[in-house]
């Protein structure tokens, strides 16, 4: 029997259990490498969905869905699923299926448009895809609309720089080498997130690569993964859909609209007759994830030097929900480790009180995950206190204030003398430098140095090294804390938070003068 015996076979099986008025269910698999930024992509899908009902099922490699329970912090959608503890294209493949299958219900019922899959890391999605191609007839059921591949700009022109010094040249070489093969295969949407933090040389030699590899898919550049919807689902604005004639019983303002029957695109599978190798993962066995909690908050020096000269060996993906010792306001922050040993650190609003607790997800190849927890669980407690740290804190103090461009916030004196951690509060203002007063700039030229100080501290944990700070302080006082018991000197980052301050000052600060002639 040919296989499209048995899929006419099973259309006809459908038609006479569902009957002929059971609509498709459009799909888009949200897939990529760890830590290249598909949980954001999903977000910001959920945030814009305006009129969408859309249901997510999330896998997880780890034994913990943070993505699943991030994105429930954030949005309200229509079904969240979580497939955790093993991948979807293989251990979790029949959990999939089930899932698909209850919000197929949902959909009949008109309570779900639409269904977005996002993979685990290490997923291969040539695998996802032919396995709801296997369960549900050729996509009778399901329709897949496209698979969006999610792509860390700069780690993959890193990537790239690295195999061609070695000599790995040839494009089909170095799509092996960064471990994209399949992925590549499989795309129909490539978008080059975080190209914010990558050179225009970079993006060009990284595109001109991709578009050689994934023939015929559609290439975008995005920034924390915001790009228009209608680029990663079938849909349209609702009023240009009904002057083209697709159906829609939505108000049109600011809605959207699905095609009709009549008016969709059909997805020809690009896996029809090709020799992707199913292994089921994208990588091989190597890759290890444990999970750590702790009730009790960790130390901020303690975790900058395990973030630093201390990071476990093997480590790509870090994420989950932290708390400090120093938090004094009751903070609670999301944190995400990617790429080339670049962090995220943002607070949460969300949490309370009784729900402080710090759950962490780790994965790396070969790690060590005995080592990796005792390291972890020894930021938790407080580390002998240098034997120069009055010394440390003076010299933090006096970088700062030598740069014009700085103010120090607190200077941790009254943390040293009570036997607390040791941190030193500053943020960016440029008042000194441009001799142009806090209020004065926030008023007369429209600085907002909430957001200024929250984009110099990503700037400084996404610097390609170990340097890590928190943001902390309430609205209108934000600033960046660092501690100074630990093994290295705020010195030691100097040149990342200075390139950070040039930055701003070019982007923020260029347009703002002490004269006020106006001219």
């Amino acid at each position: 029997m040919t296989e499209v015996d048995k899929v006419n076979i099973f259309q006809h099986h459908e038609s006479v259990r569902w009957g002929g008025q059971k609509k498709q269910l459009p799909v888009t698999i949200v897939t990529g490498p760890l830590g290249a930024g598909k949980t954001t992509v999903l977000q910001h899908m959920l945030a814009n969905r305006r009129n969408l009902r859309i249901a997510v099922a999330i896998n997880d490699f780890a034994s913990i869905n943070i993505d699943s329970e991030s994105v429930k912090r954030c949005h309200d959608a229509t079904g969240i699923v979580e497939l955790t503890n093993g991948c979807i294209c293989c251990t979790k493949a029949a959990d999939l299926a089930s899932k698909v299958w209850s919000i197929l219900q949902d959909a009949d019922s008109g309570s779900v448009d639409y269904l977005v899959i996002e993979t685990s890391g290490v997923s291969d999605p040539c695998t996802v895809v032919r396995t709801l191609e296997a369960d549900f007839g050729k996509m009778y059921r399901v329709r897949l609309d496209s698979v969006v591949l999610v792509l860390d700009a700069d780690d993959i022109s890193n990537r790239l720089d690295i195999r061609i010094k070695k000599g790995t040249a040839t494009d089909a070489e170095l799509a092996v080498a960064t471990g994209l093969v399949n992925q590549l295969k499989c795309a129909d949407v490539i978008l080059l997130n975080k190209c914010d933090i990558t050179s225009a040389e970079d993006l060009v030699r990284t595109k001109g690569f991709l578009a050689r590899s994934a023939a015929g898919a559609r290439i975008h550049e995005c920034q924390f993964g915001k790009v228009p919807l209608s680029l990663l689902l079938e849909v349209r604005d609702a009023a240009t859909a009904v002057s083209e004639g697709v159906v829609t019983h939505e108000a049109i303002e600011g809605k959207y609209a699905l095609p009709n029957e009549a008016d969709k695109i059909l997805r020809t599978s690009k896996l029809a007759g090709s020799a992707v190798g199913l292994t089921g993962h994208i990588s091989d066995n190597r890759q290890v994830s444990m999970v750590f909690e702790a009730s009790t908050p960790l130390q901020q020096a303690a975790f900058q030097d395990f973030l630093g000269p201390h990071l476990p060996a093997g480590i790509v993906r870090m994420k989950g929900w932290i708390f400090f010792a120093e938090d004094t306001h009751g903070e609670f922050w999301h944190f995400h480790y990617s790429g080339r040993q670049r962090f995220e650190c943002t607070r949460d609003h969300a949490a309370t009180a009784t729900s402080r607790a710090v759950r962490l997800v780790l994965i790396g190849e070969d790690l060590d995950v005995d080592a990796t927890r005792a390291a972890l669980q020894a930021c938790c407690h407080p580390a002998p206190r240098h034997p120069a740290l009055h010394q440390r804190m003076a010299d933090a103090v006096q970088l700062i204030t030598g740069d014009l461009r700085l103010d120090v916030v607190d200077d941790g004196a009254s943390s040293v003398g009570n036997g607390g951690d040791a941190t030193v509060c500053f943020r960016m203002t440029a008042a000194r430098e441009l001799c142009v007063s806090v209020d004065e700039m926030a008023s007369r030229h429209g600085v907002n140095f909430d957001s200024v100080n929250e984009d110099f501290c990503a700037r400084i944990n996404y610097a390609n090294g170990p340097s890590f700070m928190a943001l902390v302080g309430e609205s209108g006082n934000k600033c960046l804390r660092f501690a100074a018991n630990g093994s290295t000197t705020l010195a030691d980052h100097w040149p990342t938070v200075t390139a950070a301050v040039e930055h701003l000052m070019q982007s923020v600060f260029s347009h703002v003068h002490a004269c006020r002639c106006g001219w």
